[in-house]
């Protein structure tokens, strides 16, 4: 969520749309989990969300500082041109693995397309 909006966590742990829509995606990744037989409680998202919460005001995440980093000195925001891509990224395992196991699991992940959606139409950047 901090790439897709480029917010720090403070940013978004004032947020209550943000942080709403972080447990939303947090109990998409537990139903996620139940099909892989991993069972994640309510606590445990509860205390990941918590300690999320509790970061640094100006913390960001890896993948947001690879999506700001990645470009320096180019003008430009993004990453990579996600649809030409040979390589896997941090957004691969983060994010599109969720989205792809939800679709073929029937695990609804509405709120990870979402987040995928915005990543992509804010990000896109042809790798050299």
């Amino acid at each position: 969520m901090t790439t897709a909006y480029n917010i720090t966590f403070g940013e978004l742990a004032e947020n209550k749309d943000h942080v709403e829509r972080l447990e939303k995606m947090m109990k998409e990744v537990q139903a996620l989990a139940e099909k892989f037989n991993v069972r994640l409680t309510g606590k445990d998202i509860e205390n990941s969300l918590a300690m999320l919460l509790n970061f640094p005001y100006e913390s960001k995440t890896s993948l947001q500082l690879d999506f700001e980093n990645r470009n320096q000195g180019t003008g430009k925001t993004g990453l990579v041109d996600f649809e030409n891509q040979n390589h896997e990224t941090e957004k691969d395992v983060l994010v599109s693995f969720v989205i792809k196991n939800g679709k073929e699991l029937g695990v609804n992940v509405s709120n990870y397309e979402e987040i995928d959606k915005i990543i992509k139409t804010s990000y896109i950047v042809t790798l050299p």
